[in-house]
């Protein structure tokens, strides 16, 4: 992705980088090997049940230790349009596809059930100038709400479109949500 950007971040441009290092099968990196284990930041959602064996507990750190190095590469291309003097006017947006049960509820994986774990996923928006640090949308949003909002930004009139989702500017400059706006997971 660096290659790339260091082509291709002299005029406007648009970039995909998809990091799948947070998909099964997980592996141990050896440097977030000795991540601590929290059971609390696992298994919230299942209150009652029983520690986890200890495979359940590896496979937990194993998911953690790839959420640490997937989160050391977002920051080296981060640091990269620091260092190509482009971070100031470069609309970045962070996001999962989806999250992952390591347990809850007696289930690992995604894709057949829709407990929190799987379906709350990071939504982080940042253009330096353009809109304010530090905004959080206590409501949820869907994912087909990001193209919208990137459309919005470019100035094209979004409600023209046959979009499923919307622009999240509004709320993000107001702080105010729209009262129809809801996220079904079907």
């Amino acid at each position: 992705a660096i290659p790339w950007l260091r082509k291709h971040a002299r005029g406007p441009f648009f970039m995909w980088a998809h990091y799948f290092d947070c998909h099964a099968p997980y592996e141990l990196h050896d440097q977030y090997e000795d991540l601590p284990y929290n059971p609390a930041a696992h298994i919230a959602e299942t209150a009652g049940h029983p520690e986890p064996d200890p495979a359940t507990v590896r496979r937990i750190q194993a998911y953690d230790g790839e959420i640490a190095y997937t989160d050391h590469f977002v920051g080296e291309l981060l640091d990269e349009l620091t260092r190509l003097k482009i971070d100031g006017k470069t609309l970045v947006i962070v996001m999962a596809d989806h999250g992952e049960s390591l347990g809850e509820h007696g289930y690992v994986g995604h894709g057949n059930e829709l407990y929190q774990s799987i379906v709350h996923i990071p939504l982080i928006i940042s253009f330096p100038g353009k809109l304010p640090e530090g905004s959080r949308i206590s409501e949820d949003v869907s994912s087909l709400d990001v193209m919208p909002t990137v459309l919005d930004f470019l100035g094209v009139p979004v409600k023209r479109l046959p979009l499923e989702g919307s622009s999240l500017l509004p709320v993000i400059r107001t702080g105010i949500t729209e009262p129809d706006s809801k996220a079904f997971f079907l």
